[in-house]
């Protein structure tokens, strides 16, 4: 947790307070690439989806001994070939402590990252790697498309290849934390945020968010929202959501995450009203 803490205080200043008045940043264009870099045959999620649920896993070796006993495998379609990452692992249980801290009502879950992709599309956010359920080596789990070609954000600072002062970056981390806060991720680190070789930045490993809560520590750190994620946050119906996902989460779970939503939507009108909405709404 200090390293987290450490990670964050390069991004927000004294408190999480302070609001930016700037123009829009521009976003870069996400693309799917194969393993030497370059763009997938197809860039339609549909497609991509398909291609992760069907493909033949042609080899699979495992990248870590954590709790979601994560799998890069390759994979072959008809039409395709690509890297993913293979998830089948699950743990709940009434309290866990990481990194220090006490968290109740923990639950790591494989099935959570396709539901942390579901809702980064509903939010027009387009920012977690496509990824479906699937079964490998006789367990179901998650699939999802690996990212080739990128860099964590913790490797980028200590190559010193960013700025993490720049106003663009601060505004990019605090939709990132809006949209941690809405699925409650409590494990976003530098780690699991890449930047490819376009300079889009994904993110990743969301098996730890969904608690059935409401209290999220780090809301007032977060001060400024993208115009279509706010917009989303207001269209999207709490039936969307629940059929969306309902395959992913327990009642509790759903619950807490409509509740969510609503909060973080009288937060951001709050600071529209106290600072004026070409402050808070500083990315398209």
């Amino acid at each position: 947790m200090k390293a987290q803490l450490a990670f964050w205080s390069l991004f927000f200043l004294s408190g999480g307070a302070h609001l930016w008045s700037a123009e829009p940043v521009e976003s870069t264009t996400r693309i799917f690439k194969d393993r030497e870099g370059q763009p997938l045959a197809t860039q339609d999620d549909r497609e991509i989806l398909a291609f992760l649920k069907d493909a033949e896993i042609t080899s699979s070796e495992p990248i870590s001994d954590g709790i979601t006993k994560p799998f890069r495998v390759e994979m072959k379609g008809a039409n395709l070939s690509g890297r993913a990452i293979f998830r089948y692992g699950e743990t709940k249980g009434k309290k866990a402590v990481i990194d220090g801290e006490l968290h109740l009502n923990f639950h790591d879950s494989a099935g959570f990252e396709v539901a942390a992709y579901q809702m980064s599309e509903m939010m027009g956010l387009h920012k977690v790697p496509p990824a479906t359920i699937r079964e490998h080596l006789g367990r179901p789990g998650s699939v999802q498309l690996w990212i080739e070609k990128a860099k964590t954000r913790k490797q980028q600072i200590l190559d010193r290849e960013i700025d993490p002062n720049e106003v663009d970056q601060r505004l990019e981390e605090h939709q990132m934390k809006a949209f941690d806060f809405l699925i409650y991720n409590f494990d976003r680190h530098p780690g699991n945020v890449l930047v490819d070789s376009e300079g889009f930045t994904w993110w990743i490993d969301h098996t730890r968010s969904f608690k059935p809560e409401t209290k999220v520590p780090f809301l007032k750190q977060v001060n400024h929202i993208g115009a279509t994620f706010f917009a989303r946050l207001q269209e999207v119906s709490d039936k969307e959501i629940r059929t969306a996902m309902k395959p992913y989460l327990s009642d509790l779970q759903l619950g807490a995450l409509l509740k969510r939503r609503r909060k973080l939507v009288r937060h951001f009108k709050n600071l529209i009203k106290k600072y004026g909405e070409a402050t808070v709404i500083a990315l398209p």
